[in-house]
Parts: structure tokens; sequence; C-alpha cells
């Protein structure tokens, strides 16, 4: 039986990375990420360099109701791993940046 990834952050970088990884062992995935265009290029890659299934949520997570349409997408799905990498960097002192962004970033 094949075993599922849930990967956010999955169109680019470390989150792309390890969806990459993942197929290679053979997991099928679900890959999230705000950024639908270089999520369905991600997707496409990955199924025809690795064949296994890929789904593709694209969502912002920083959105409040993101997490629950993500767990409603999943419901009924055997998902066996989950990669939490969504996220983005806030630089600087932490009473210099932005809170609005804190709060959009970091929830």
């Amino acid at each position: 039986m094949k075993k599922t990834a849930l990967v956010t952050g999955a169109s680019s970088g470390i989150g792309k990375e390890i969806s990459r990884v993942l197929a290679e062992k053979g997991f099928d995935l679900v890959l999230v990420s705000q950024n639908s265009t270089r999520l369905a290029s991600a997707k496409q890659e990955i199924e025809s360099k690795f064949q296994v299934d890929v789904d593709m949520f694209p969502v912002d997570l920083s959105d409040p109701d993101a997490p629950n349409e993500v767990f409603q997408y999943c419901q009924g799905k055997d998902n066996d791993v989950l990669v939490n990498n969504a996220g983005g960097n806030v630089y600087g002192p932490f009473q210099l940046t932005d809170l609005t962004h804190q709060q959009r970033t970091f929830g």
C-alpha cells in the first residue's frame, strides 16, 4: 500500500525539495502552497519524474480559514506524513518588525 505525505510550502525551496525526496521514496503527495502556478509546475515535474500521484491544494495558509480547508480536503485520505514548511522569514529585532506582518506570517 502506498503512503501519502502532505507538504506545505511545497512550490519552491525546501518544501519542493522535500516533496521530491518523498516522491523518490515512493510517497504519493498532497502539495499545499499559495502559488498555484509554481504548485502546478511542481506537480507536473514530480509526477513525470517519479511516477507518483500528486494532488495540489493552492491556499494561503495565513488565511485563518485555510487550515480548516486543508483539513476538509484531506478528510478520507490516508496521510501518513505531514511536513509543515509553510511560512516566511521576518528579519530584524522583533520589536522593530511590523506587527501585521508577524501576525500574518506566524498566526
